[in-house]
């Protein structure tokens, strides 16, 4: 309820700063903006939000009235377990199938809040711990459909998908070669050989890009568009950098 019109701005953390706030640099580009007219007004989120905390600001006075949130969790089922007499070991062992579950929409996200981006590099790792956890092979063959349907003309694969950046950004062969390996493992965990074949032109085009890239000294050097080889998360801290033509 506003006394006039207001800008209202939701943002969302699994974390808070020490003076109890949803942390402005790590995910206010990723908030959610409103303008409610004076008076009683509704503003509704549809696409889904992990969080822990959530930050309301509005520009204007306002009441707030009604909060209401509607879980949404991939249909899961854990059919594996692991025990060591080292609790330190279970204590992994449970946060890691926990994450991937919250993770997990229609494919394996980046993460629980934030984006929420079906990433390459992420997907190669869950899809290993979901062969173990749960199995789910429905779930693991949308994945390499939900990836091959970003493959652009030069026969490489974005590194994550359903994005609104352009689509030839950060073409990392390393990413390439994880789905490659990916759908080697489909075949090997679940003998699923007819539901890949819909995937066999584009397996042929991202082998035929690898092998295209593959420089004097016999290994491997792409630079796709100031897409490397690699790609290295250091970069973002104060003494990291992007891993260039490792090789």
């Amino acid at each position: 309820e506003c006394e006039e019109d207001s800008e209202i701005i939701v943002a969302y953390d699994d974390q808070l700063t020490p003076e109890g706030f949803v942390k402005p640099d790590r995910w206010s580009k990723y908030a959610d903006r409103f303008l409610v007219e004076k008076g009683k007004g509704e503003a509704e989120v549809l696409f889904p939000r992990g969080f822990v905390y959530v930050l309301v600001d509005a520009s204007k006075s306002c009441k707030i009235l009604s909060v209401t949130a509607t879980k949404e969790v991939y249909p899961y089922e854990e059919k594996k377990s692991f025990f060591a007499d080292n609790k330190l070991l279970n204590d992994i062992f449970d946060v890691s199938v926990r994450t991937q579950q919250v993770c997990t929409i229609d494919g394996f996200t980046d993460c629980v809040n934030r984006e929420r981006v079906l990433w390459l590099g992420d997907a190669y790792f869950d899809c290993m711990g979901n062969y173990y956890s749960t199995f789910d092979k429905g779930l693991l063959l949308t994945t390499l459909y939900e990836h091959a349907m970003g493959q652009t003309e030069c026969g490489a694969l974005g590194g994550y998908n359903s994005s609104n950046v352009k689509p030839d950004w950060l073409l990392m062969l390393s990413y390439n070669l994880m789905y490659l390996e990916m759908v080697t493992d489909y075949l090997l965990y679940t003998g699923d050989e007819e539901n890949l074949l819909p995937l066999k032109e584009t397996v042929k085009k991202l082998i035929a890009y690898a092998v295209s890239n593959i420089n004097g000294r016999g290994v491997f050097d792409t630079n796709y568009k100031g897409c490397s080889n690699y790609w290295d998360w250091g970069y973002s801290e104060p003494e990291g950098e992007n891993l260039k033509y490792c090789g």
